[in-house]
């Protein structure tokens, strides 16, 4: 259908519409329930994220984590930003095509994903282990999880407590080894031994 500028905009939410505007039917929310029943059976390599309140971060972080194969992403309901469509837009289709869980309780969630043979590993810049060591603690068979502070705070205290363990990702010397979220998730993922490289 042909439409005005204004009606455009109008549908779109923004003046950044690119001359096309589109309605679909939003995907089945996902089930964190579900998900924990198929741990055993098909062990997941999930994101979660504590606090990240970007839109556009959100968004890069859904499409990071299905570009290295990643299960599902999940985040606390009253902590998180929203799929708004500038997250939306940032995720490029993998907000439609990979599993955003919204969970009650951040802590209950890691603890349910330990009890269901998962294991949870904090990033942190300030752990003494990294990224490549800490993935060797998993064993064949188990899930993974790699948790991802917000921007700025970085994990809360409660989170790094129900990690397993935390680690940090190797940056050059005099780097404040600080990255962006969704940067961050990049390489987290490249060193989980399942899918990526983890060096001897």
């Amino acid at each position: 259908e042909i439409v005005s500028e204004a009606e455009l905009k109008r549908l779109s939410g923004s003046a950044r519409h690119q001359g096309v505007a589109a309605e679909v039917e939003a995907p089945p929310r996902a089930n964190w329930g579900a998900l924990l029943r198929q741990c055993e059976k098909s062990p997941p390599l999930l994101i979660g994220l504590d606090s990240v309140s970007d839109p556009r971060n959100l968004g890069a972080i859904l499409r990071t984590a299905r570009a290295f194969g990643a299960d599902g992403v999940f985040a606390p309901r009253n902590r998180c930003a929203p799929l708004s469509p500038a997250t939306r837009k940032a995720a490029a289709g993998a907000a439609e095509a990979l599993p955003y869980f919204l969970v009650g309780n951040l802590a209950r969630a890691l603890e349910e994903l330990r009890e269901n043979n998962v294991v949870v590993i904090g990033a942190d810049a300030d752990a003494e282990e990294d990224i490549f060591q800490a993935a060797k603690r998993g064993n064949p068979g188990q899930g993974w999880c790699w948790m991802l502070g917000g921007e700025g705070e970085g994990l809360r205290r409660l989170t790094r407590e129900k990690c397993d363990a935390v680690a940090r990702i190797p940056t050059v010397p005099g780097s404040d080894g600080c990255l962006n979220v969704s940067v961050a998730c990049g390489a987290c993922l490249t060193a989980w031994p399942g899918r990526g490289v983890v060096p001897a």
